[in-house]
């Protein structure tokens, strides 16, 4: 059984500093989680809403009132908990912010996000528990409102961060209506006569209805799934019912394996600029090239890389910083038949320094303004300035055809729990 959330636990604790906290989630920079829109957003939406109504099936309304003793606030974290499930099984992304509106009795409505750290090997149970512990967290912080943190942080920041929540859940017992603050997707929840009620608000410039009715079915199957074996790992969920797994096997697939030709991305990027050569490809600031320009600077960057013995797999470091120097390097590194390897210039140099000693670079690009502190950091190295590779005379390079597990690229992970670490993709992973 869950605690019950104590109404002394929500209450906001006056020594907390409210703004770190809320400051703390805007800039972590994780994306907000969505359900994929139908229609292009467009930059000012209308304001047709939508509205699905649907129901807790009875049984699983009855075991969700058993667990919490119809206590609301822990039904509400149940909710979450669920909410939670079905974002990850849906996105992948292990890193989950939604929105929550403050309970009822805060003087004025402050909707605020929620993040959750998700791994598949949690114990259900264990993860409905986690829910109730990130609401309490939330809750300590809710009179403080969180959109004045956030104008205030737009402002100092001369950013524009218009919202990090894409998605609002709530529970009519416990909150207030909000119906001026939904977002694209607003779920809201309702305990009536022992009937657990549904209502998904959503934006008609971006979803369909049937993509809402397919919404309603994963939440009420995850439910069913979840609390059927609360003592089961999150991976051995499964987010689609039977009917649909069929529709998908049986219906939609033939039954045989297709082969699928590889074309690498340079391939592709070909293929483009052979078709739309004087378009317009990149620009930063005033400088501008367009695919056959573009193409020509990576391929002059490939001869060089190869006449620097460069071949399939060999990692190439690429040093610059956000230009069309990078794009022209990641071109002409793939070209190559290498696999490039990014760094981040505005790097600390102690992390520069380990990423050079775990990896073994062949060479590393760079722009002329690094080049000083590379040698210094990379004695061993061989350094190619990008500016200083356009040729006149540009040969196509000659290089072995790839397959789908020649590298493409390798990238560090941001070493916030320890020691950065790398991994490397094939060219069948980035098609």
């Amino acid at each position: 059984m869950i605690p019950e959330i104590s109404s002394t636990q929500r209450k906001a604790d006056c020594n907390i500093d409210d703004k770190s906290y809320w400051m703390q989630i805007i800039s972590s920079g994780i994306s907000p989680a969505k359900i994929n829109y139908d229609f292009k957003r467009l930059d000012i939406l209308n304001c047709a809403e939508g509205c699905h109504e649907f129901s807790i099936e009875q049984e699983t309304t009855h075991k969700i009132l058993a667990i919490t003793d119809g206590e609301p606030t822990l039904i509400f974290a149940l909710l979450c908990a669920n909410l939670n499930i079905l974002l990850y099984k849906y996105s992948g992304n292990g890193q989950i912010i939604f929105g929550i509106p403050s309970l009822n009795e805060t003087e004025h409505i402050n909707i605020m996000p929620i993040l959750t750290e998700i791994e598949e090997d949690t114990i259900i149970s264990n993860f409905i528990q986690l829910a109730q512990s990130g609401l309490i967290e939330t809750y300590k912080h809710q009179n403080l409102l969180f959109d004045d943190v956030l104008k205030e942080a737009n402002h100092n920041s001369n950013e524009n961060i218009t919202s990090i929540y894409d998605i609002i859940i709530s529970l009519d017992n416990i909150h207030p209506t909000f119906s001026e603050q939904r977002k694209n997707l607003t779920l809201v929840f309702k305990l009536q006569e022992g009937e657990l009620l549904a209502f998904i608000f959503y934006k008609k410039d971006l979803y369909k209805h049937s993509s809402i009715e397919k919404l309603a079915l994963w939440f009420n199957h995850l439910l069913i799934e979840s609390l059927s074996d609360t003592n089961k790992p999150l991976k051995d969920l499964v987010m689609l019912d039977e009917y649909e797994i069929q529709t998908l096997v049986s219906n939609w697939g033939s039954g045989k394996e297709t082969p699928f030709p590889l074309l690498c991305n340079h391939n592709a990027f070909e293929n483009h600029v052979t078709k739309n050569p004087q378009r317009m490809a990149v620009s930063c600031g005033e400088k501008q090239l367009t695919y056959f320009q573009l193409n020509e600077a990576a391929e002059s960057l490939a001869s060089i890389l190869l006449a620097n013995g460069i071949a399939t797999n060999d990692l190439v470091g690429i040093y610059t910083d956000r230009s069309i120097e990078m794009i022209t390097s990641v071109l002409g590194v793939l070209k190559s038949g290498g696999a490039y390897v990014p760094f981040d210039p505005s790097y600390p140099t102690d992390r520069i320094k380990l990423m050079l000693d775990a990896v073994e670079l062949k060479t590393i690009i760079t722009q002329r303004k690094f080049a000083k502190l590379l040698n210094k950091l990379s004695k061993n190295i061989s350094l190619i300035v990008v500016e200083d590779t356009l040729s006149n005379n540009i040969q196509k390079p000659a290089i072995k055809a790839l397959n789908k597990e020649n590298l493409a690229y390798v990238i560090f992970t941001s070493g916030s729990t320890g020691i950065p670490k790398c991994a490397g993709v094939c060219q069948n992973g980035w098609q």
